[in-house]
């Protein structure tokens, strides 16, 4: 399978699969309640930020096949710099907005301001 090298801050990097896998979109839909959707909006409706958060971790780590970050694993994730996670998920979120609930919107991905 090919793969996209995605640039993120101070030098670091991550290679991500280019395209959306048959397990990718299993591992995001297996985070989220069964009545979610996406509305015409783009929204995700029916899910709330935990799932939300957990799909996007599950999107990452199911995308991501390399990073200068070590091993590609649930503990080194929770390290990573917020810019660098949104950047990675900007970027699949790009590369994999085509397929039926292949993706979470980076309009949700946004942390609220607190």
């Amino acid at each position: 399978m090919s793969t996209m090298r995605v640039e993120l801050s101070d030098g670091n990097w991550c290679e991500v699969k280019a395209r959306m896998t048959h397990g990718m979109r299993l591992a995001v839909q297996q985070c989220l309640p069964a009545t979610s959707s996406i509305g015409s909006d783009g929204s995700m409706k029916g899910a709330n930020q935990g799932d939300m958060d957990k799909a996007n971790d599950a999107l990452v780590l199911a995308a991501v096949v390399s990073w200068s970050y070590g091993s590609v694993s649930a503990e080194v994730l929770l390290e990573i710099p917020e810019e660098d996670y949104l950047g990675i998920l900007r970027r699949l979120d790009e590369l994999y907005s085509s397929g039926p609930l292949a993706r979470v919107p980076v309009s949700l991905l946004e942390k609220p301001s607190l």
